[in-house]
């Protein structure tokens, strides 16, 4: 939505795990995030790669560098093939409001600053993450703190968040309520 703002004429591609719903509900071209030809196509074709948000450099899980712009990449190797992918075809790319971390394996490291080092931008989502950037070597005076994209969302009208409630199985409101989604970390907790 808010690059859409910024761009209104801009022709936008997106990578999705069910492309026909993002074009529907977004309104832009989606392309199946493991059909690899037609990635490197729309790179090809692209005046700009933007990689984000979310916690997006990180080798929590295992790391296989050999699955890199395949269709068996995932995690890391998912994430840190699109900024090299762009630069093998001179894109420029923005790493956007990105989390960095935890990284904790030395191949995990190389390819995050692989990445890092291809961005002509480049955001974080949090101090933490530029520390880790430092951490690894990256120079960090183009990177830039921001907030995470989630905050930008448009809230929905009164109608529809009653609709979602009642859908969860909550029906009535007597006091404010709170929604977190956690994820399953338990390194450095």
């Amino acid at each position: 939505g808010a690059l859409r703002a910024l761009r209104p004429e801009a022709s936008l591609t997106v990578l999705s795990g069910n492309p026909p719903e993002a074009e529907s509900a977004h309104g832009v071209t989606a392309i199946l995030w493991t059909d690899v030809e037609r990635i490197i196509q729309a790179v090809r074709e692209s005046d700009l790669v933007v990689v984000g948000g979310g916690g997006l450099f990180h080798d929590y899980w295992d790391f296989d560098p050999d699955s890199l712009l395949t269709q068996n990449h995932s995690g890391l190797a998912y994430f840190a093939g699109l900024p090299l992918l762009a630069a093998l075809l001179d894109k420029p790319v923005m790493l956007y409001a990105v989390g960095v971390g935890p990284l904790r394996t030395e191949v995990g490291r190389l390819f995050t600053r692989a990445a890092f080092e291809q961005a002509s931008a480049a955001t974080v989502r949090d101090a933490e993450s530029l520390q880790q950037l430092q951490a690894i070597g990256i120079s960090t005076e183009r990177v830039r703190v921001t907030a995470d994209p989630a905050i930008r969302f448009q809230p929905a009208d009164l109608a529809r968040a009653i609709e979602i409630l009642r859908a969860a199985g909550i029906s009535t409101l007597t006091r404010p309520l709170v929604g977190a989604a956690l994820r399953n970390w338990d390194i450095g907790v």
